[in-house]
This record gives C-alpha cells, structure tokens and sequence, in this order.
C-alpha cells in the first residue's frame, strides 16, 4: 500500500525529525510505501499573543539590539545555516524528501503525525491547514 504522512517533517528540529523518520520506518516494516506529503500553510484562528504581526516599526524597534549583538547575532546565523545544511544534506534523505514540495493528497492511506500539527494558532508556522484535521 501507499501511505501518505502529513507532519512537520520540513521542520529544522530533531524531535520533527526524529518522529518522521521512526513513523516512516514502523510504516515500511508493515511492508509499505511511505511518502510525505506537503502542505499550503494555512491561517492562525487564534487572535492572541502568538499571532500578532511583525510590522516594521517593531522591527525598527529591535535594531539598535542587534547591532550592539552583531557578533552573537552573525555567529547564531551561521550556527543556524550549519544545521540547515545537516537538514538538508543527511535528514531529509534519510526521509526520502525531495528539495521540491509534494502537495499531492493522493494515497491509499494518509498518515497525520507530530502533536504540532494541530496547533493552529502558530503564526511563524502553519496556521489552521483543513488537511492536518482530515479534510
């Protein structure tokens, strides 16, 4: 059979990635195919602290902070990138997950994994996506 799993598996976090990876691997020992699927981020339903939006002026405001930090700030970056060339380069091979998206929904069956995708109230993430609930 085909299994589909929708999760955050696209996500720079080991624990996303630890959950895919063992999701994919209990799937394939029942003898199936796995593939992950994508999804369009959706919108926050939740009008709080989490989802309010970045304007320029706030970031105006957080200027002054980071040039004083530039070195911390430069040496966060290039932490950040170096774990993103991990992601990129070992994780999502391991995953089977190609550079280019694949938003089709088309499976024998569909797996939906991670506690997160639930949370629809994220901003920076993904927001209410109909599919994460079964539509």
């Amino acid at each position: 059979m085909r299994v589909g799993i929708l999760t955050m598996h696209r996500v720079i976090n080991y624990g996303s990635f630890m959950q895919a990876y063992a999701l994919k691997r209990v799937v394939e020992a029942m003898g199936h195919t796995v593939e992950f699927r994508d999804f369009a981020q959706g919108q926050p339903r939740h009008k709080g602290k989490k989802t309010v939006t970045v304007t320029a002026g706030g970031m105006l405001r957080k200027l002054p902070s980071k040039l004083f930090n530039l070195g911390d700030a430069l040496a966060k970056r290039k932490f950040r990138l170096q774990v993103q060339a991990i992601f990129d380069n070992v994780a999502m091979p391991l995953l089977g997950v190609a550079r280019a998206r694949n938003c089709d929904l088309a499976a024998d069956a569909m797996l939906i994994g991670s506690d997160e995708v639930f949370n629809y109230t994220q901003n920076r993430g993904f927001g209410y996506v109909p599919c994460l609930f079964g539509h």
